[in-house]
């Protein structure tokens, strides 16, 4: 130093106060040396304490790192179906990536400013390592969270797909049972329309054949509620699937429909059935009357009075038996309202009766007058009846009536 040099020359050239120069020197140069040590052990201070404001300030926006991505590992947002799920996953796999690099920009600067605080012995070291364990604390308990959430993330993955293969095997099933269905709905709302008794028992048959194999359908209908449940059991919303729990009620519904309906027609057939005998009793025996009394027309003998009072009698029974017919007609109009176009127990019809009961009224009638001529030509000609037989044959056989009177 100036002041130094100064006073070794002035001691060196024995000035008379050497020795209260050199007292005052070694004075000087005691506390320059205090001084600076005191400087030195200023800038260790000061150093010291820019190193732990460093660690103190880095910790702090860590730990606010932190705190602003704690926010995301707490979310209970797992995604509502399968494409919402995956996407979180794939943001929550950035997340980690994240934390990956933080872990060396971040955690690591903090590990090392501690590590050299507390190498060189800081006095606030007990500061630092309670400040440090308390980051890493928060650190830790992030990276736990982000790996729970994480796993949770893929947990509710693996149950979409497996709902996903559920929702699928369901629709699926559930297609070929609505397809099953729609083809029983269809032949249940079939018009029945029979027309004998063997028809509508066909029918029946045929249903009651139905009810018996529907233990099959009841099985697939069972799976399928057995699916929807164990879809449901993932509380993860409604199964889009599910109009098929309203189909078996409503099969059963128009299973009693038809059973009732199919009742109804086999009482009507059998009504009708009963009808057609009642019909086929009454023109059964009525033709039977008609082709007996046509024969035993063709057979009348004896004189020409006895002949005619026989026609006589034949026309009183012929117009006697218009009621049976009239029996007949009621029956077949009956038939005809009831839309019984068909009867296996007889071959007549009202028209058809009708026509003959007509063209017997009229035989008779022409027989009763031919009868009445043939007696007048015979009481007027004098000829015998005999005579009068065989000309009449003559006549007949050559296409002419006799002539009379």
């Amino acid at each position: 130093m100036e002041i130094e040099n100064e006073g070794e020359s002035l001691i060196v050239a024995e000035n008379m106060y050497s020795e209260d120069i050199a007292d005052r020197c070694r004075v000087l140069k005691m506390k320059l040396e205090t001084l600076g040590t005191l400087a030195e052990q200023r800038r260790v201070k000061l150093t010291d304490n820019w190193a732990f404001l460093q660690f103190m300030w880095k910790s702090d926006v860590v730990e606010s790192w932190i705190a602003d991505k704690e926010v995301q590992t707490r979310s209970e947002d797992h995604g509502k179906d399968l494409s919402a799920n995956l996407t979180l996953l794939s943001k929550q796999e950035t997340f980690d990536a994240g934390l990956a690099a933080f872990n060396k920009e971040g955690i690591q600067a903090i590990t090392t400013l501690k590590d050299q605080l507390i190498a060189a012995e800081h006095e606030q070291s007990d500061v630092i390592i309670k400040r440090y364990e308390h980051v890493i604390a928060r650190w830790e308990k992030l990276l736990e969270d982000s790996k729970t959430r994480h796993s949770k993330l893929m947990t509710v993955q693996g149950q979409y797909r497996q709902i996903e293969d559920l929702y699928l095997t369901f629709a699926k099933r559930a297609s070929a049972f609505n397809s099953w269905y729609e083809n029983a709905e269809e032949d249940l709302s079939d018009p029945i329309q029979c027309n004998s008794v063997d028809e509508i028992k066909a029918l029946l048959e045929a249903q009651e054949q139905f009810k018996a194999n529907l233990s099959t359908a009841e099985a697939d209908f069972a799976q399928l509620a057995a699916l929807d449940k164990k879809i449901k059991s993932f509380q993860i919303g409604p199964n889009p699937y599910t109009w098929y729990t309203e189909t078996w009620a409503e099969l059963d519904k128009i299973i009693g429909i038809r059973d009732s309906n199919l009742q109804v027609e086999l009482e009507k057939q059998i009504k009708n059935d009963d009808l057609r005998k009642r019909f086929a009793d009454v023109a059964n025996s009525f033709h039977g009357w008609l082709y007996t009394t046509r024969v035993e027309m063709m057979e009348v003998s004896g004189s020409l009075e006895e002949q005619l009072e026989a026609t006589k009698d034949k026309a009183i029974e012929v117009r006697a038996q218009k009621g049976k017919l009239k029996s007949v007609e009621e029956l077949g109009a009956e038939m005809e309202e009831k839309l019984i176009l068909e009867n296996r127990y007889t071959e007549y019809s009202t028209v058809g009766l009708a026509q003959q009961w007509d063209q017997l009224d009229h035989q008779v009638m022409r027989m009763q007058h031919n009868i009445e001529q043939q007696i007048q030509a015979k009481n007027q000609s004098g000829v015998s009846e005999d005579a009068l037989r065989e000309f009449s044959m003559m006549f007949k056989a050559l296409g002419y009536d006799l002539p009379m009177g």
